[in-house]
C-alpha cells in the first residue's frame, strides 16, 4: 500500500486495509485526530447530530435517550 498523500486541516483520510497507518506533523501546529477501526458498515447510515445509527427507529431512540439523561451529561454542550 502506497503513502496517503498529505491533506489540509479538517480532511479524511480513508484506507481500505493497512497494516500499518504512520501519521505524522511537521511545523509548530497543534494536531487532533482521531484513527477508527473496524468492519465495513453494511446497509444504511443515519446521521444526526452526534448519533450515527443504521435505522430511524434507532436514531430517535438515541435522541430520546441522550435528552432524558440515560447518556450522561458533558459540560459546555447546548444540546
Amino acid at each position: 500500500m502506497s503513502a496517503a498523500p498529505a491533506w489540509l486541516p479538517v480532511h479524511l483520510a480513508s484506507w481500505a486495509a493497512a497494516p500499518k497507518v504512520h501519521l505524522a506533523a511537521h511545523g509548530d501546529e497543534t494536531v487532533e485526530r482521531a484513527l477508527l477501526g473496524g468492519q465495513p458498515v453494511q446497509g444504511d447510515v443515519l446521521l444526526s447530530g452526534p448519533f450515527v445509527m443504521d435505522r430511524p427507529e434507532r436514531l430517535e431512540r438515541a435522541k430520546r435517550d441522550f435528552a432524558g439523561g440515560r447518556m450522561g451529561r458533558l459540560e459546555g454542550v447546548p444540546f
